[in-house]
C-alpha cells in the first residue's frame, strides 16, 4: 500500500474543488457515468432499498437514482459543507439527507452503497473499507467507480492536473490497492470495465484526453466499477 497517507483537514472545507464553477460542472461531466452505474447496479439493488452515497457532492447521483428506481431512504455523505448544503436544498422532495461522513452513526443499515471517483482522494483505503463494512447490512453491496489509478496510462499527467484545483490531496493508488483493501475485510470482490452504453464523447482541446485513442481506452477499459459484497 502507498505510504503517502496525508490527513485530510476538513476544517472549513466548503467544496472539493478550488472554484465554484469547477464544482458545478461535475454534475454534467459525471452524468454519463452515473447513468451507467445505475444501469449496472440494477433495480434489485435500488428499488425500496436504503442507499449510501459516499462523496455525494451536490446530490446529483441520488437524484438520478430516485428518478429511475425510487429507493426507500438514502443518505449522502461528503467532506464539503457547502456541497452538502446545496445537495439538501436541491433534493427536498425525495427521501434523502446529507451529512458529514463522521456524523453517520448508523451501522448495519444500508442495502447498497455507491461512490464515484472518490477513493483516490482518501488517505487510507483500509479505513474506508472498514467504514463501509460497518455500515452495510449482511450481503450489502458497495459499487465504487474508479478511473483515477496508477494503472491508467495518463495518470501522472492527470494527477498533476487534478492537484491544481483539488482542495484535497491526490493519492497514488493502483487497482490492486483498491481491491486488496476490501479483500482484507472479507468482501467478495469483483470488477469490470465501467464502459458506456453508447458512443464515447469527444471534445476539442481536452486536457484529459488529447487523443481519440486516449478517450476510447479510458471509457472502455481504464475506468472500472468495483463490486464489493459484505460477507
Amino acid at each position: 500500500m502507498p505510504t503517502n497517507t496525508h490527513a485530510i483537514d476538513t476544517n472549513n472545507l466548503q467544496t472539493w474543488t478550488t472554484t465554484d464553477a469547477e464544482e458545478d460542472l461535475m454534475n454534467d461531466d459525471h452524468l454519463p457515468f452515473w447513468q451507467r452505474m445505475i444501469q449496472l447496479a440494477g433495480a434489485p439493488h435500488l428499488v425500496d432499498k436504503t442507499l449510501l452515497d459516499f462523496g455525494c457532492n451536490q446530490g446529483g447521483f441520488l437524484a438520478n437514482v430516485y428518478s429511475q428506481h425510487p429507493f426507500k431512504q438514502a443518505i449522502g455523505v461528503d467532506l464539503a459543507q457547502a456541497s452538502l448544503d446545496k445537495a439538501q436544498e436541491r433534493n427536498q422532495q425525495i427521501p434523502v439527507t446529507f451529512q458529514l461522513p463522521d456524523t453517520l452513526t448508523a451501522t448495519d443499515y444500508f442495502d447498497t452503497a455507491f461512490s464515484h471517483e472518490v477513493m483516490y482522494l482518501l488517505p487510507s483505503l483500509d479505513d474506508h473499507a472498514q467504514y463501509i463494512k460497518t455500515r452495510l447490512k449482511p450481503n450489502g453491496v458497495y459499487f465504487a467507480a474508479v478511473g483515477c489509478h496508477t494503472d491508467q496510462p495518463r495518470w501522472s499527467h492527470w494527477r498533476e492536473y487534478i492537484a491544481q484545483y483539488s482542495n484535497i490531496p491526490v493519492m497514488d493508488y493502483s487497482l490492486n490497492d483498491y481491491a486488496n483493501a476490501f479483500l482484507k475485510q472479507g468482501f467478495a470482490t469483483s470488477v469490470l470495465p465501467l464502459g458506456l452504453d453508447g458512443f464515447v464523447p469527444l471534445a476539442l482541446n481536452n486536457d484529459y484526453f488529447p487523443n481519440v485513442a486516449d478517450s476510447i481506452r479510458y471509457y472502455l477499459q481504464d475506468k472500472v466499477l468495483f463490486k464489493f459484497i459484505k460477507q
